[in-house]
């Protein structure tokens, strides 16, 4: 009797020590000890009281438990407890750093666990809608982002302004620029009066952005300060600005994705000297730029003609693009038009000028047309037909090769796309060019195609050139595309509009297109 007394106080006191272990114990440490004896429904309880305290670590590890083990409701298959992807979405909402890593692999299509879905821009759109609208401006602004890219939806574009907002008024940086940018672009595209009030709220938004510390906007907006957009013009904070975004390019200048960079500031320094009148720096900023190629010594040789008065300088202008007229290079027959209007470098004839903008109008350059059309105003009858036999010879003397040609019909096509009053058959013109070039092995022509067509409010041909542009970039499937990706997330959305037959139609006609082009392009190489 006394030993069955022992042995039952032993098991009492051996339940009490477990249940006071089990207690001090971690609960991760005590998850395992569950999983290792199969207890699989203790160890689900333990993680869901521990998620409810606020720890998103065991909402994790419920998500990774459930995946790991196969773990279903007997009664209910469905039941969403049960899904990997509800306890992620509740890490996400509990941790802000996971919050980020989750938000990273719903635009990449993946699960923390590395499962591919394929609504992930829905439940991307979910969470972020969740977080901003509790104030996080971060996901605001991300969300704005994310409805942006709804180009055919007007009430998901408002959508996307009210979340940018919602961002920018918390001070993003981000948000902020954006707004900006977008103002000037529509201000741009009204008006070209930079004193608007869309130009001064354009302004005020890229300032802030600036003050704020956001290093992108900072080239946007020196270059407001040097035209006057949305405000006086104030050019020397602009040289400061620039010239401190030069030094810091040039002292990372052994990254070659940073030459382009100080090309365009070295450019932008040289033409904003040229508006101060200061001729030796300006010079000084032209030759750096002229260093770099074809496009630096254009605008070196057309600073010389333009603002210096010496002969050396002048033949030294023709001598710089002495080869690009017979190349067929527009903005060098225009540089040409100029020496032989101004007299400077060649002899003064009116004619031969004429015909050189002529030429170097053939792209639709409004810069160039503009020269063209101010200058045969002031011919005489018989002057002008001089230019028609001069442009005949000229033609005759100096054939354009077919890869000029190629370039010169894609410039065209691309100036004739942007005019205001653009006709059906001026549309239809441009693209067939654009295709073209395409065709021929220009892979970088495919998203303007596909761009254009939406502008036209043709989704289905926006969404084959959309999905040619995808297959060269090794895209699986439109339906597993990257949410982040552009192409791919608008393409996604607009299949959705589309019946069997025609997602059939573009599968098979973008993989006849894409070997078009890679056969071009493998034959050329």
């Amino acid at each position: 009797m006394d030993f069955l007394v022992v042995v039952i106080i032993s098991v009492v006191m051996l339940f009490i020590w477990q249940v006071y272990r089990m207690k001090q114990m971690p609960v991760h440490e005590l998850v395992v000890e569950c999983l290792n004896r199969h207890q699989f429904k203790e160890a689900l309880a333990i993680l869901s009281n521990d998620v409810d305290k606020g720890n998103y670590e065991s909402a994790v590890m419920m998500a990774e438990v459930i995946e790991k083990f196969g773990l279903k409701d007997a009664d209910d298959p469905s039941n969403e407890l049960f899904q990997p992807i509800y306890w992620y979405e509740k890490a996400a909402l509990l941790d802000e750093a996971f919050n980020g890593t989750y938000r990273l692999g719903l635009r990449l299509g993946r699960l923390p666990n590395g499962t591919v879905i394929d609504d992930g821009r829905e439940r991307l759109e979910l969470i972020l809608l969740i977080d901003a609208a509790n104030g996080k401006a971060e996901q605001q602004y991300e969300l704005g982002m994310l409805y942006s890219n709804f180009l055919w939806d007007t009430k998901k574009i408002e959508e996307s302004q009210y979340w940018l907002d919602k961002a920018a008024e918390q001070g993003h940086e981000k948000a902020l620029f954006e707004i900006g940018s977008r103002y000037i672009s529509e201000n741009l595209n009204n008006t070209d009066d930079y004193g608007s009030e869309l130009a001064q709220q354009a302004r005020q938004y890229i300032s802030k952005a600036v003050s704020l510390g956001y290093q992108p906007a900072r080239k946007t907006y020196a270059d407001m300060l040097i035209k006057g957009i949305g405000g006086d013009k104030q050019l020397r904070e602009a040289e400061g600005i620039l010239l401190t975004l030069c030094e810091e390019f040039h002292d990372q200048a052994e990254n070659d994705k940073y030459i382009i960079d100080i090309l365009v500031l070295e450019e932008r320094l040289a033409k904003l000297y040229v508006e101060l009148n200061d001729w030796d720096n300006a010079r000084l900023y032209f030759e750096k730029y002229a260093e770099y190629g074809k496009s630096g010594e254009i605008a070196l040789a057309n600073f010389l003609l333009d603002h210096s008065h010496s002969v050396d300088d002048h033949a030294r202008a023709l001598s710089l693009v002495k080869e690009g007229a017979d190349g067929w290079h527009t903005d060098v027959l225009a540089i040409w038009g100029k020496a032989y209007e101004t007299g400077r470098g060649v002899s003064k004839n009116l004619p031969k000028a004429a015909m050189h903008y002529q030429l170097a109008s053939i792209t639709l350059n409004p810069r160039h047309i503009e020269s063209k059309q101010a200058l045969t105003a002031q011919l005489t009858t018989l002057e002008k037909h001089e230019v028609t036999i001069l442009e005949k010879e000229y033609r005759a003397l100096h054939p354009i090769s077919e890869e000029r040609q190629r370039s010169i019909n894609y410039c065209y096509a691309s100036n004739l796309l942007k005019k205001e009053d653009l006709s059906c058959e001026e549309a239809e013109e441009g693209l067939a060019l654009l295709k073209q070039c395409a065709l021929a092995g220009a892979e970088d022509v495919l998203t303007e195609i596909a761009d254009v067509y939406m502008k036209l409010n043709k989704h289905f041909e926006c969404a084959l050139w959309l999905k040619v542009s995808m297959l060269g970039e090794s895209v699986p499937t439109i339906a597993n595309d990257p949410v982040f990706d552009r192409s791919g997330f608008i393409c996604s959305n607009l299949y959705k509009t589309f019946t069997d037959e025609e997602k059939s139609r573009i599968e098979k006609d973008a993989r006849m297109l894409f070997e078009q082009i890679e056969k071009k392009h493998d034959d050329e190489i």
